[in-house]
């Protein structure tokens, strides 16, 4: 192969979307000035991995008929993710800024629906949210553009709803917050119900219990949430900082060198760093260690989640319950760092790995023109996003089955 690969250092460096284990000061919080809104706090919280601006890349054509790209330039950084104001548009006394980590909590007394502001040194860009009362909304791994705001996930947490209506058999719950306000749960086979520490099912769940809820938001703005796990009758100790929450979704990334993974469920893409006390079994409990993780591996368990750190959580236990059909397509989505284009195959870095890209005379590429190798702008000028399948023939790679190219128009 004729590409020059940056050092894992250097690939690091291009941006904190990058890192595994981005930790984050507890200092972070709101500005002076009394909130208002319920009499019951809420928070919303996320981090910033990125702050780019993208531009179609004006040339397309088949890479795999493209001439190597040879020795990629030096790498240089984005825009910092530090120093971002954030704040809610409707209750202007709750603010804050991003640390250096990109991390930033916005706590206070409101629920309902709020816009979430994103103000950098050059634009400002909104997200529309509605927070339940008394819940935590979190935004994992957030991407700012002048045209919107991109989350990798969404997690909801409702420490204390009411049921109001239960249906086992269809999967839903409608279950109301403290003002009253309606949130409908949806229900899969992985849920994992709980009571008083014990595992509990659908069937015990009543009209009128109080039961918490933790899952993924179904979209950004609205109040569904695909459940993945139900507490049933929580006590009223006070919020903690640190959450048990619940995994699920297949691997796209692995970096046993840096100790992490990353799984997809098919909109949300959710970091683990895994830990030396990490368990990682089958669910016949046979142990199973990093390096015996396959991409497209059906991943559940749970970890804990900092809220003053979400990007990424600390596994505890890491289920491994079978591998998907060769077909089974994957999230493809990174910053091009380099490309050997008489192979057709490229180098993609995301969420500390560098996963191989191979491009095949059937892959679909988007992109308004046609399109030459050494129109890439390596290692730090070309995003890639689309889908593929595991390969048979790259070791740890994809296959592509479609791509789309962006170039990142670096900020001074």
């Amino acid at each position: 192969m004729r590409f020059s690969l940056p050092t894992r250092q250097s690939v690091l460096l291009v941006a904190t979307l990058l890192l595994w284990g981005c930790g984050g000061g507890l200092g972070i919080g709101i500005t002076d000035g009394g909130p208002v809104g319920t009499g019951i706090s809420a928070s919303v919280v996320g981090n910033v991995v990125a702050v780019e601006d993208f531009e179609a890349v004006e040339n397309t054509a088949d890479l795999g008929s493209a001439s190597a790209t040879g020795e990629a330039p030096e790498l240089e950084g984005l825009a910092s993710v530090d120093g971002i104001d954030v704040s809610l548009v409707e209750f202007p006394d709750l603010a804050t800024t991003t640390d250096t980590d990109g991390n930033f909590s916005i706590d206070g007394e409101f629920s309902g629906a709020v816009t979430l502001r994103f103000q950098t040194t050059d634009f400002e860009t909104e997200q529309e949210l509605d927070i339940p009362t008394g819940g935590v909304v979190v935004l994992s791994d957030i991407e700012l553009d002048a045209d919107g705001v991109t989350a990798e996930a969404g997690r909801q947490i409702l420490g204390a709803g009411r049921v109001r209506e239960v249906n086992c058999a269809a999967g839903e719950l409608r279950v109301e917050d403290r003002d009253g306000d309606r949130l409908d749960v949806t229900l899969i086979d992985d849920t994992e119900f709980l009571r008083g520490g014990s595992a509990a099912s659908c069937d015990d769940i009543r009209k009128r219990d109080d039961i918490a809820v933790e899952g993924l938001l179904d979209d950004l703005g609205g109040r569904g949430v695909t459940a993945l796990r139900i507490v049933i009758g929580p006590d009223d100790s006070p919020p903690q900082l640190e959450r048990q929450v619940a995994l699920r979704g297949n691997i796209i990334v692995i970096d046993c060198d840096a100790g992490g993974i990353a799984i997809h469920d098919g909109k949300h893409l959710v970091r683990i760093r895994l830990p030396a006390d990490a368990v990682i079994r089958t669910p016949q409990d046979r142990p199973l260690a990093c390096e015996d993780l396959t991409l497209g591996d059906r991943v559940t368990g749970g970890g804990t989640l900092n809220l003053r750190a979400p990007g990424v959580i600390r596994g505890q236990v890491v289920i491994v319950g079978g591998r998907q059909a060769p077909d089974f397509e994957l999230p493809i989505r990174g910053l091009v760092i380099a490309a050997d284009c008489d192979e057709g195959i490229l180098q993609v870095a995301r969420q500390g790995a560098v996963v191989s890209v191979r491009i095949l005379p059937d892959t679909r590429i988007r992109a308004p023109r046609q399109f030459v190798c050494e129109d890439l702008p390596v290692p730090n000028g070309t995003t890639v996003e689309g889908k593929g399948v595991v390969s048979e023939d790259v070791l740890g790679g994809l296959d592509a089955v479609e791509l789309k190219f962006k170039r990142v128009t670096r900020r001074p």
